[in-house]
């Protein structure tokens, strides 16, 4: 994305890659789970995701849903 992603860009690469039968969600499980452990305790979202300050082209639910771990699909994910 040449240094440049936003939430917008990532979204259509993932698209791309979902389409392209290249999306390899599981990859990032890792990533996933460092960002659950830092936003997401006790059942609730942590104050860390508030200060995120994500504003709504940042596509605030689906990062939400993502590290709760109700993101069902792999796109989402």
């Amino acid at each position: 994305m040449g240094n440049d992603a936003n939430a917008r860009r990532i979204a259509q690469a993932v698209e791309r890659w979902e389409t392209d039968g290249v999306l390899c969600a599981e990859l990032y499980d890792a990533e996933v789970a460092y960002f659950r452990e830092r936003y997401f305790q006790n059942g609730e979202l942590t104050f860390r995701f508030d200060n995120l300050q994500l504003r709504r082209q940042d596509m605030p639910d689906l990062v939400a849903a993502c590290i709760r771990g109700d993101a069902g699909s792999a796109r989402d994910r």
